[in-house]
């Protein structure tokens, strides 16, 4: 683990500071009087990929109850995805992790039992695609306005210790 010091000065060691010239000649980002002088936009879609909303495990759904599935992988939230799923395979995911390829649903681990063998589950319930899945983009869409022009922060700070 990193002491918080070290963590800050990564951090620092990879972000710059702007200049004092707007970045548009017509306004600033932000004008004397806090308000936004442009729209920011989203760079990239947030999320940039589909995400557990639920620990359980990754499917390819439609599923009827009592489909028995192997799991083959895991995927921990902040690690890549696992290798790509195929029918009647499942992996075992955590919440906010990026589901595997040909993924498209998530069935909550108290929605499962073993099925004897430890690389099996049985379902206990139907899975529909799109169950407890952050789809890429749901937050915004690269491009999209995120904050209008005109908007007026309540609260801005920056702690740094």
């Amino acid at each position: 683990m990193l002491h918080p010091q070290q963590a800050l000065r990564a951090v620092l060691d990879h972000v710059s500071v702007l200049g004092a010239q707007p970045r548009s000649p017509e306004s600033a980002c932000l004008t004397g009087q806090g308000v936004l002088g442009e729209p920011v936009c989203a760079d990239q879609d947030m999320p940039q990929a589909a995400l557990s909303r639920m620990d359980g495990y990754a499917v390819i759904g439609p599923l009827p109850l009592g489909t028995g599935l192997e799991i083959v992988g895991e995927t921990p939230a902040g690690s890549p995805p696992t290798q790509r799923l195929m029918d009647g395979q499942c992996v075992r995911i955590f919440t906010g992790a990026v589901l595997p390829p040909a993924a498209n649903a998530v069935i909550e681990q108290e929605s499962v039992t073993p099925c004897g063998d430890p690389l099996r589950v049985q379902l206990q319930r139907p899975v529909a695609p799109g169950d407890y899945v952050t789809k890429r983009g749901a937050v915004a869409r690269a491009g999209a306005e995120v904050l209008p022009a005109g908007w007026l922060p309540k609260t801005v700070a920056v702690v740094v210790s």
